[in-house]
């Protein structure tokens, strides 16, 4: 079964199941059925209790694959939303807010 979130909002086509149907198939996948969640960590969760298949950001998923409680079962991926670390002019160089950015760059590929 298909796990749908609805709504996103991205700058972008957003990455849901019918561009995946059309990048990669396969031509016969059922879009009219499955749950539809209005947040992706609810469709995350309900993914873990093995609901289905969903969708979703690998910011997000990551760490549930890498404790192996998720699998991407395929390479492929859709593109997605760019995210960026904002704050505060006043608050950009406080030593809080350089350590996360810090953190943040040594997590993530740039």
């Amino acid at each position: 079964m298909v796990l749908h979130v609805d709504n996103r909002h991205t700058p972008q086509e957003s990455p849901d199941w019918q561009h995946w149907k059309q990048r990669y198939g396969p031509e016969g996948l059922n879009l009219s059925r499955g749950l539809h969640f209005s947040d992706e960590t609810h469709a995350l969760q309900a993914a873990v209790a093995g609901h289905g298949a969903v969708i979703a950001s690998e910011l997000l998923v990551g760490d549930l694959i890498n404790r192996g409680m998720l699998v991407a079962p395929y390479a492929g991926s859709l593109p997605g939303a760019n995210y960026y670390l904002v704050a505060l002019e006043e608050m950009a160089f406080r030593a809080e807010v350089v350590a996360l950015r810090e953190w943040i760059q040594s997590r993530v590929q740039l």
